[in-house]
């Protein structure tokens, strides 16, 4: 039960403030012909190259999609990066005004903000544990 009970606490720790606490840093910007940033910023996710910043909140990942106007070409950007420390991290899923579409996921954890759209959940991998224990032992 001590093996069970150190494994949960160790997965809770090193997830929630992460091994190095570090988030990947980087933004990509597509406008048409014309890019801007490194291309392993978008998904699919390559770390090689990213840099990765010190962070004491929440990392994150941002994409906003512009649409084509009779104003401005279609272009999009992806950011991965900290959240500001202290201020909440709110996560938003296809939100759209006019013709401009933001999504923002965040999460803890050690560079989560390189795995996509889905974060480490320290809820879920807790669950996760005491389940299998239940299950196993």
């Amino acid at each position: 039960m001590n093996i069970i009970l150190t494994v949960i606490l160790s997965a809770v720790v090193l997830g929630r403030c992460g091994v190095n606490a570090q988030c990947y840093n980087c933004t990509y910007i597509d406008f048409g012909q014309a890019t801007s940033g490194p291309k392993g910023c978008i998904d699919p996710f390559m770390p090689s190259g990213i840099d990765q910043v010190p962070c004491s909140g929440q990392c994150m990942k941002a994409t906003v999609v512009f649409k084509a106007s009779q104003y401005s070409p279609a272009w999009t950007s992806t950011t991965r990066t900290c959240a500001k420390p202290g201020e909440p991290c709110v996560e938003l899923e296809g939100f759209t005004i006019e013709s401009t579409t933001s999504s923002v996921w965040c999460c803890d954890g050690a560079s989560c903000n390189g795995q996509g759209t889905v974060g480490f959940s320290v809820p879920l991998t807790v669950f996760s544990m005491l389940t299998a224990a239940l299950l196993f032992c």
